[in-house]
């Protein structure tokens, strides 16, 4: 069990604090939005973007073979009077041929805003929703994200201003994931990989539809002497199966805990 801790172990927590230092660290995008009243109904919607230095991100008009435009949904639209289509503006606005996509497209740094101007008849619709980008700098991207906005119950008073829930400046971090290891039999183990979940998130499975979510995905270092068994295993305190309004389409996800499980035989003698 000894020698199995350094040769697997150790490979296994560099790659999830690795995970972990990416979710603490790379988070270049800032999100707020703004409610401006113009009168007689009428309001002007505001979603800014702060982004880090070097990084981007895109218009809501891209080639379907690029990123991830970014978009904004509204759970009552039906509701709404949009007034035009959202306009798009950056402090830092770059059109051209893109080395990550090769293809043009625009994309936004430093600052982006997206205006929507909508008219309200009645004062009790509720004005929220979600939105959805994703972000690169000149070597990487990041998965696509969702954020939901909510401009508040009043929709014919003040002027709001609104941030993602639970954002106080830090880094929200939904899902914990930790791993143990246990013995089946001699030289045969269970690794673990343990996500605890916050309310009203969701995991989802290792295999999703490629139009779908990002699906979990687990990578093992090379480590003389072990050997995996068979592929990893999925399951849950609460599994989901069906149509997600989200992605709209037929997804499995994991809602509290999900438990991925890696069979594997130590090889080299204990001696």
């Amino acid at each position: 069990m000894k020698k199995l801790s350094h040769i697997l172990i150790i490979p296994l927590v560099m790659i999830f604090f690795s995970q972990s230092l990416s979710s603490q660290i790379l988070d270049p995008v800032d999100w707020s939005w703004e409610k401006e009243d113009l009168e007689n109904g009428t309001f002007m919607l505001t979603f800014e973007a702060e982004i880090d230095p070097e990084w981007y991100v895109y218009s809501q008009f891209v080639d379907p073979n690029g990123p991830i435009p970014t978009s904004f949904h509204y759970e009552d639209s039906s509701l709404i009077e949009f007034i035009g289509h959202t306009t798009e503006e950056g402090k830092k606005t770059i059109q051209g041929f893109d080395p990550i996509f090769e293809i043009d497209l625009k994309k936004f740094g430093e600052h982006a805003f997206f205006k929507q101007k909508i008219k309200l008849n009645d004062p009790n619709v509720s004005l929220k929703g979600y939105l959805e980008f994703m972000c690169c700098d000149s070597e990487k991207c990041l998965p696509p994200e969702i954020i939901d906005f909510d401009f508040g119950e009043d929709s014919g008073g003040l002027d709001q201003i609104g941030k993602p829930n639970g954002a106080q400046g830090g880094i929200l971090k939904p899902v914990d994931w930790s791993y143990e290891i246990e013995e089946t039999s001699p030289n045969e183990f269970l690794v673990n990989f343990l996500a605890d979940i916050d309310d009203g998130w969701y995991v989802y499975s290792q295999f999703a539809d490629p139009d779908g979510p990002v699906p979990t995905s687990f990578t093992f270092a090379d480590s003389t002497g072990v050997e995996l068994i068979g592929e990893v295993e999925e399951t849950g305190t609460e599994v989901k199966e069906g149509m997600d309004p989200v992605f709209e389409l037929f997804v499995k996800k994991f809602a509290t805990q999900a438990i991925f499980t890696q069979r594997v035989k130590f090889t080299t003698s204990n001696s």
